[in-house]
């Protein structure tokens, strides 16, 4: 059995998804209400996330109460992540979450430069969606260990811990000093997810250049939200 340390965690954790603003029914382009229900009543047929609603009315699970399963909180745990996860390897379907907007920034900034960059992607504008995920449960505490820089050394300790009782690992990730990171293994951990700001990311062909908020109307540029970063650790 490993021997790290657990502790309750009990707060708000964020990431930032692309997302359109505002949103809009998937199938609305399609033009007539019957072909939209036609779509969707096809998509039923196939979709893993819809197949997982209806698994759960059928054992009796509301789908609509707080904290109960919801798409934002299902989909990382019907959906594969092909990159994987800072602690697993991409077998493994799990929800990774950072405390506070400014670090969910910051780490969607630099995970949408690592796509468009590797895609070679012209400038573009991105939209993408903040959502607040309540957590509580029990996880694996390894915010006093030293970040293990070498990927095959984490996978292989994000699979042992997932095959013990902890609901979840609780760290800090390099890059965020001070800011504590979770990968949730059980969406029991979850409470029910809300949307927070919506931003669009500007894209010039080699970084995120400036990060607008439409709630706020407000605009910084990358270097602006790093430095907020650091001002944060050192606060």
């Amino acid at each position: 059995m490993l021997a790290y340390p657990t502790c309750d965690i009990d707060g708000q954790f964020h990431r930032i998804i692309p997302s359109r603003f505002p949103p809009v029914p998937l199938y609305e382009r399609l033009g007539p209400p019957e072909v939209q229900a036609a779509a969707e009543a096809f998509e039923a047929l196939t979709n893993p996330r819809l197949r997982a609603i209806e698994r759960l009315a059928q054992e009796g699970a509301s789908v609509t109460q707080a904290g109960g399963p919801q798409n934002w909180n299902m989909a990382p745990f019907e959906y594969p992540n092909p990159e994987g996860t800072i602690f697993l390897s991409p077998a493994y379907k799990v929800l990774e979450l950072v405390e506070g907007l400014t670090p969910a920034l910051v780490v969607a900034v630099e995970r949408r430069e690592a796509f468009l960059g590797g895609s070679g992607e012209p400038p573009i504008d991105v939209e993408m969606r903040a959502l607040v995920h309540p957590v509580q449960g029990r996880f694996a505490d390894l915010t006093g260990v030293p970040f293990e820089g070498d990927q095959v050394k984490r996978w292989k300790l994000g699979a042992e811990l997932y095959e013990t009782e902890v609901q979840g690992v609780v760290f800090h990730r390099p890059g965020l000093p001070g800011v504590r990171a979770v990968t949730v293994f059980d969406q029991g951990a979850l409470g029910r997810a809300v949307q927070s700001d919506h931003f669009k990311f500007v894209w010039n062909g080699e970084a995120v250049q400036k990060i607008g908020n439409f709630s706020t109307h407000d605009a910084m540029d990358r270097e602006e939200l790093f430095a907020s970063l650091a001002g944060l650790a050192a606060a």
